[in-house]
């Protein structure tokens, strides 16, 4: 998010509530945007926005949390608005055209330190979401492009569908 403090405690962009003690805990400092999404899996937590720094590194628009410290996964040339995890496999869905140097369009994959292209969309994606052995994908995006393609990243917010795969 764009907070910079819950309740008295200082947390810039993202925070952990404890279930155990009923607490806030901060989570790094974001710096330089917000952060538009989070998933977790086991002790891992990974975020996507537009940010460009946290704790001071430059962690860009994409980082895991593995309950002590932030790392990058790589560079992704826009920003992400979606991730979703499907098994080992990390999807992101936003506005750019390339993620840890590969050409793809609004929607890429991570899996073991690896960036890979699925197929790509002409418009932004908003939303992932993973069903059984299904990515929904939602955004304002009218038509796919061909694996491993780019379009540049838009600003636009043209309407259009949302498929699923």
């Amino acid at each position: 998010g764009a907070f910079s403090k819950i309740g008295s405690l200082a947390a810039h962009g993202v925070a952990m509530l404890d279930n155990n003690t009923g607490e806030w805990v901060a989570l790094g400092d974001v710096s330089g945007g917000t952060v538009n999404t989070l998933v977790a899996q086991g002790a891992e937590v990974y975020i996507g926005g537009r940010f460009s720094a946290i704790g001071g590194e430059p962690i860009a628009r994409l980082a895991r949390w593995d309950g002590k410290r932030w790392y990058s996964l790589g560079v992704v040339d826009g920003e992400v608005h979606a991730i979703a995890l499907h098994g080992a496999t990390l999807f992101i869905g936003g506005d750019f055209s390339s993620a840890g140097g590969i050409p793809t369009s609004n929607l890429a994959a991570y899996r073991s330190g690896v960036w890979s292209s699925p197929g790509g969309l002409n418009r932004p994606v908003y939303s992932l979401a993973r069903i059984r052995a299904c990515l929904y994908i939602g955004g304002a995006f009218t038509k796919t492009v061909p694996s491993g393609a780019s379009v540049p990243p838009s600003a636009s917010g043209a309407s259009g569908a949302g498929v699923s795969s």
